[in-house]
């Protein structure tokens, strides 16, 4: 029984963990790099207190969704509603190019 709860606690910290690699390497993106890297219109905008957002389903039936917030044409935020493990197939940001 300590084996499968050791199991299920190092899962779930490796699932975090992944998630927040591939979220905060989104932060300070611009805009027109998410929009190529989706490759489609987002499913739903907005505004909140953080500036405009736009989001896109992972699935056709909106299972779960990725959310970036924009200030001045740059990411300064993302959320996701997948759960721990939907960040393994979390958007992965492009990579910059290094400066010349």
């Amino acid at each position: 029984m300590r084996l499968v709860i050791t199991l299920l606690l190092a899962s779930m910290l490796a699932g975090c963990s992944g998630t927040y690699e591939r979220m905060a390497a989104w932060i300070g993106t611009s805009k027109g790099a998410v929009l190529t890297a989706f490759d489609r219109w987002p499913d739903a905008t907005g505004r909140d207190a953080l500036g405009n957002w736009m989001s896109w389903s992972r699935q056709e039936d909106g299972g779960c969704s990725d959310r970036f917030t924009f200030h001045d044409d740059r990411v300064v935020g993302y959320a996701s509603d997948c759960g721990i493990w939907g960040g393994f197939s979390a958007p992965k940001a492009p990579v910059s190019r290094p400066k010349e």
